[in-house]
């Protein structure tokens, strides 16, 4: 039983690092899973390594992606160890008898001590805990945001499950206001600190539950940034609330981008649920379960809503 679990393992991550030699998962997303995956530092060490033996001498493209995923695993030694360390303060299975007010009670707690042991790794656990990782990872999205036109000095935002106020940062000075709501009070302490002398910035702590401080057609622009996987996780019921939330939040026209609907590993289901919800609550579906990242493999829908 244990050499049949090693051998799906050593499948895995040989799967893995193909997909990643073919484009298909980003370096950095790549390296994450081989983390989660491996189960000690050594067997991840041996898996970065694996993937010198990888890429056919005639692809340069999968030999240049490979290489990035050992440049990143070199320049984050403690990958393996942190990875591990959030996911073990984040628990992504919510208990079958557990309410969603004790769910997300839970999730409070659990973003508190990711928080504390890396804020950057607390939003974007492929960033190993580095800055500059974050930041670039957070560019990205931001650029296509502009591109998308959700942007402008004139509009207002709301960021739903805002953690350490990365956006909030990295889109103050082109949009009119922002405000970030999280439910765990030290990524809220965190964002505020962040986003010190940005006068175009507030972030609250939320309840999780509704978006009662935002008012009624009080938001240009709605963001759910690898959020809703965890509003999924503490009930289908309350995924169905926000989304009637969000519409009441939102301006007739107003825009809501949604990244990443569940991490429950199915496509179709996503899209079917996200199309429901759409239709339930008076938006046009502009873009489904798009991922058009270099940096992530987030999962885009992009939704307007009528009027």
């Amino acid at each position: 039983m244990g050499d049949e679990r090693a051998d799906a393992s050593q499948d895995f991550i040989r799967g893995l690092l193909a997909s990643c030699g073919r484009g298909e998962t980003p370096p950095a997303m790549a390296l994450m899973r081989l983390a989660m995956a491996a189960a000690d530092e050594a067997a991840f060490a041996a898996a970065v390594a694996a993937s010198r033996d990888l890429p056919d001498a005639d692809d340069p493209g999968a030999a240049q992606r490979l290489a990035a995923l050992r440049a990143l695993a070199a320049g984050a030694p403690e990958a393996w160890r942190l990875v591990r360390s959030v996911l073990a303060a984040v628990p992504h299975d919510a208990s079958a008898d557990a309410t969603a007010e004790a769910r997300l009670a839970d999730l409070s707690a659990a973003f508190d001590r990711a928080a504390a042991l890396s804020p950057e790794a607390s939003v974007a656990l492929y960033s190993f805990g580095r800055p500059e990782l974050l930041d670039a990872a957070t560019a990205e999205v931001a650029k296509y945001l502009g591109e998308l036109g959700l942007l402008g000095r004139e509009r207002a935002l709301v960021d739903i499950g805002c953690g350490v106020g990365r956006f909030e940062r990295a889109l103050a000075d082109k949009v009119g206001r922002i405000v970030g709501l999280d439910i765990s009070p030290t990524m809220v302490e965190i964002a505020q600190r962040n986003c010190a002398g940005l006068a175009n910035v507030e972030i609250r702590l939320s309840s999780g539950k509704d978006l009662a401080a935002i008012a009624t057609a009080g938001a240009d622009a709605v963001l759910a940034i690898d959020v809703f996987p965890y509003i999924v996780s503490a009930s289908p019921a309350l995924a169905d609330k926000f989304f009637q939330e969000i519409a009441r939040a939102l301006k007739p026209g107003g825009d809501f981008l949604l990244a990443n609907y569940s991490y429950r590993a199915d496509d179709i289901a996503d899209r079917a649920d996200v199309a429901r919800l759409a239709a339930s609550c008076g938006f046009r579906v502009l873009r489904s379960d798009e991922r058009p990242f270099v940096g992530w493999d987030g999962r885009v829908f992009h939704l307007g809503k009528e009027g």
